[in-house]
């Protein structure tokens, strides 16, 4: 009897922790909710929490022989294809994050180029970053109503930008309005720098960025609703540079619902490595995936 008292003793305490534990986590996501009605411009909300801290240069020796890390380049010297080893997630981390400190505009890829004297001007804080869960993202629907989509990198990481306007004229007939995106990491740091052309550079300030892996249109697919067919698109194969990339908050729209290709079945060739980070979406409890879907349909 005693045993029994005690167990109903220790229900009700635990029933009591999670009441107040959902009454905390409702009443921040109200507060939230109200700053984004209050506020037409807030576009993206990120918590500034410092729990998940990591070391950006043990983490790129520690994953070493992840392509997500260090992307090897088709290069063509004279007539024999060679893949040469590039370095991508610090370099491009530094020239994401000086990029927007400069004020530069963003083609869809970078901020423009960058040399590594400018990269040594970009101050990391402690060589730290901050990972957290989720980003929530405001978008104005298409009756002006106010919408929110919660991105998290292991369930819901499929996001959709702006598409850079085309170089061509000739090719703007052609020319997709979106690119697609799947989150593989959000982040903040604390960076300041020391270039000539930064606006009170050498302020510590606070910046969020997404780790993305993009993804590309499948040539020769017609879509569109002259056609009655949804887009096409699929990963972009790990041999390109810009594979992988960072993304401020800011250009992104909202998230998408891609559904796989169930026809064009699955493969490892655009990613040929089983553990690697860059596939960190977890279906229904299982455990993370060790190739791709050949290509998504974009769902309208």
């Amino acid at each position: 009897m005693e045993m029994a008292e005690q167990a109903l003793h220790r229900r009700k305490l635990r029933e009591r922790r999670h009441a107040l534990y959902r009454a905390l986590s409702e009443s921040m996501d109200a507060n939230t909710t109200d700053d984004a009605a209050d506020d037409s411009d807030l576009r993206y909300f990120i918590s500034p929490s410092q729990n998940q801290k990591i070391d950006i240069y043990q983490l790129l020796r520690t994953r070493n022989g992840d392509p997500a890390y260090k992307v090897c380049v088709k290069k063509f010297p004279y007539t024999s294809v060679q893949l040469v080893p590039i370095k991508a997630f610090l370099p491009k981390l530094q020239d994401h994050l000086l990029g927007r400190l400069l004020g530069r505009d963003f083609d869809g890829d970078t901020y423009g180029p960058f040399t590594p004297n400018d990269r040594q001007t970009l101050k990391i804080l402690s060589g730290k970053m901050y990972s957290v869960q989720t980003c929530r993202l405001y978008y104005t629907t298409y009756d002006v109503q106010r919408q929110t989509d919660t991105v998290n990198p292991r369930t819901c990481a499929d996001v959709m930008v702006h598409a850079s306007a085309p170089d061509d004229e000739d090719d703007a007939g052609d020319h997709e309005p979106y690119w697609y995106a799947c989150v593989l990491g959000i982040y903040h740091a604390k960076v300041s720098t020391s270039h000539s052309d930064a606006v009170n550079g050498g302020e510590v300030r606070r910046m969020e960025f997404l780790w993305v892996r993009w993804l590309g249109v499948e040539p020769g697919h017609r879509h569109g609703f002259p056609h009655a067919v949804l887009p096409k698109i699929g990963f972009i194969p790990s041999t390109d540079e810009y594979t992988f990339g960072f993304l401020d908050p800011k250009h992104v729209i909202r998230s998408c619902h891609l559904v796989p290709a169930f026809t064009c079945g699955r493969t490892s060739d655009l990613l040929p490595i089983k553990n690697t980070d860059a596939r960190c979406l977890q279906r229904y409890g299982h455990a993370r995936e060790t190739d791709d879907w050949a290509n998504f349909y974009v769902n309208m």
